[in-house]
């Protein structure tokens, strides 16, 4: 337990309890005191007594409940009181056997008063205590972060703020990145090393996924050691765990907070590395610059710069992915970041994290308000699309960027390749798979492969023919909307969209369904009463989509 921490044995010693004698529990005067109440009610709950309090009485209350005195200590050790102080007299003449049993078999200390006791100074001395001891482990986790956050500036970072936590806890250290090996401080023997993580791989299931986790998971072995493990957090990805195995004394709220702190400085020290190395990067950039562009003619020596990163002779399948940011309409009181180079490492780094903790080795470079990523697989290649998938899910959405003064981001992925003489291809591709879904309002699936029909209306939409046959298909349509102000062309793409459902219909459309009765009576007019024939669908289907996206650009 921390030198920081009120435990019974330490309350025993002041002077207001000179004349207490333990009488049974003995075993449990390591216990802390969180706090004092003075409790003469027979029955409560949770909603009193919350865990770890010291409790004085005298069992003036307890007859109005009519419980026994033993009923009174079990409810006391259910609700995980820290032990009883009793003073004898009117009311408690004497502890009976009963009682003694019942604390030593839960090693909850019952200690009694034979002279009268002022309560109100015991609960005095003993919060002045406790704050004090509170102020003191705020004071002292002042300096050990300071010390931390200094640490994480020097070129040995992580030994250094794993040894220092283990110095000021006096526990078994064990750290584990995500894209390295386990290291333990002290260290210890294997078995018992590869036991601990055995106990670890059990417990990870109970981690918060990429996020900042208010405290450490917390649990006991068979062996009555104590396990805290704290994941270590930056750009809301999860880059390792760094845990205590606390084994020869009971671990307490101190413990917790040191580990917060040495998480966060751990997370300093990675950002701060990686921040250099991706300033580093430039040639990188216009490497992938150069090869979506098509300026490279030899394969080899595209493959020479990839090997020169990545270390996996057989890593030969990748994907261009392009993601554009969507400027936000900011208020006048708030500045639009102007710190460009931050700006652009600070997003680059984000892109890198997601696509390596999916197994992609990404190759990065950033124009304007895109990123242009090249997805090399490194993992599985059979759950290569769902991991890719995976990464591009973290990295878009309404609000992923919004503290940089983006609305929106939008990702397109041109198809799988495996010569790298093929990247502007794919690159192509996955410009057009970003423009579909940038002027559709409605979520499709960002793999150019899955685009359907829009693959094809992109190659066509510009063509004379194209324009005449929309033109010529929706003609009648859209001329009596311009004419009465009316909706038959979104009545008639969700109308179709549905499959001809007049219910689902009437329920997108928000309207009744004479409404709708009275529009499709509209279209047939104006279409004919075969307008939902199969050739007429089609075409009106292939219309309307041509239609659309011309109608959003």
């Amino acid at each position: 337990m921390s030198d920081m921490t009120v435990t019974l044995d330490v309350v025993l010693k002041r002077p207001l309890f000179a004349h207490a004698e333990v009488v049974a529990g003995k075993s449990g005067l390591h216990r802390r005191v969180r706090w004092v109440h003075i409790l003469e009610i027979p029955l409560f709950d949770e909603t009193i007594i919350q865990g770890d309090e010291l409790i004085l009485s005298t069992g003036v209350g307890l007859p109005w409940g009519q419980i026994s005195h033993t009923e009174f200590l079990q409810n006391l050790i259910d609700r995980k009181a820290t032990c009883l102080c009793i003073e004898l007299g009117h009311y408690f003449f004497t502890i009976s056997d009963e009682m003694k049993a019942l604390a030593d078999e839960h090693h909850f200390p019952l200690i009694v008063f034979r002279q009268p006791v002022n309560f109100i100074e015991v609960t005095q001395d003993l919060h002045s205590l406790i704050i004090n001891r509170q102020h003191q482990s705020l004071v002292k986790l002042d300096l050990i972060s300071r010390t931390f956050h200094a640490l994480s500036l020097t070129s040995r970072a992580t030994s250094s703020i794993i040894k220092e936590l283990q110095n000021h806890t006096g526990a078994q250290v064990v750290f584990l990145p995500v894209q390295d090996s386990p290291f333990f401080f002290p260290r210890t023997q294997p078995q018992q090393e590869a036991s601990w993580l055995k106990a670890i791989h059990d417990h990870r299931a109970a981690l918060p996924v990429a996020n900042v986790a208010d405290e450490p998971v917390q649990w006991k072995e068979q062996d009555e050691s104590t396990f805290l493990l704290h994941p270590v957090v930056a750009l809301e990805q999860t880059f390792g765990l760094i845990g205590l195995i606390i084994s020869r004394r009971a671990a307490d709220p101190f413990d917790s907070l040191i580990l917060d702190r040495a998480a966060t400085s751990l997370a300093h020290d990675f950002l701060r590395k990686h921040y250099i190395e991706e300033k580093k990067s430039q040639s990188e950039a216009a490497w992938l610059d150069d090869l979506i562009h098509g300026r490279y003619s030899n394969e080899e020596e595209v493959q020479q710069f990839v090997s020169r990163i990545v270390k996996r002779p057989n890593a030969r399948t990748y994907r261009i992915v392009l993601l554009e940011l969507e400027e936000a309409v900011l208020p006048d009181n708030q500045e639009r970041p102007d710190d460009d180079e931050s700006l652009r490492i600070h997003l680059a780094l984000q892109v890198r994290f997601a696509f390596l903790s999916q197994l992609f080795q990404p190759f990065i470079t950033m124009h304007a308000q895109q990123i242009i990523v090249l997805a090399l697989d490194i993992g599985a290649p059979e759950h290569a699309s769902a991991r890719l998938k995976k990464a591009i899910e973290t990295l878009t959405g309404p609000s992923r960027y919004a503290s940089f003064g983006f609305a929106h981001s939008y990702a397109g992925i041109g198809r799988m390749k495996q010569s790298f003489l093929q990247a502007s291809d794919s690159f192509r591709e996955a410009m057009q798979m970003l423009r579909i879904r940038r002027l559709l309002d409605r979520p499709i699936s960002p793999f150019y492969e899955e685009a359907g029909i829009y693959r094809l209306l992109l190659l066509i939409e510009k063509e004379a023919a194209t324009v005449s046959f929309v033109e010529d298909t929706l003609a009648p349509l859209l001329a009596y909307d311009r004419a009465k102000g009316t909706e038959l062309i979104k009545t008639l793409e969700v109308y179709l969209a549905e499959d001809g459902s007049k219910q689902n219909t009437a329920q997108k459309l928000f309207i009744v369904r004479q409404t709708l009765y009275h529009r499709l009576e509209k279209m047939k007019e104006l279409l004919g009463d075969d307008f939902m024939s199969p050739d007429k669908r089609l075409a009106l289907e292939v219309a309307l989509r041509v239609y659309a996206l011309g109608k959003r650009q």
